[in-house]
């Protein structure tokens, strides 16, 4: 089964694939995605970069916090689409 992130992931880079566009490093906008069953919502802004698409952005971890959000999404040579996702929440102490 496949999340709504990455289906949404998909739809983004086929059009691209589809409709190439000369212009390297174009942002194609910030997009936000609920985790569910999680509460966790993504803020990615999408950035291609050559044959690949840089996600960089925020989690909202529940509304607690805010941490880091940085990964990759790239289509593979089948058609489906990979995708590496890191978050990192820094906690200072005080």
């Amino acid at each position: 089964m496949r999340t709504p992130l990455v289906v949404a992931l998909s739809l983004v880079i086929a059009s691209h694939v589809i409709m190439p566009v000369a212009a390297e490093a174009q942002s194609l906008g910030a997009f936000r995605w609920q985790l569910q069953p999680y509460c966790n919502v993504l803020t990615l802004t999408v950035t291609q970069s050559g044959g690949a698409y840089r996600l960089e952005g925020t989690d909202d971890q529940c509304g607690s916090a805010r941490a880091a959000a940085i990964g990759m999404a790239f289509q593979q040579l089948d058609g489906t689409i990979g995708l590496g996702l890191t978050i990192v929440r820094w906690m200072s102490s005080r």
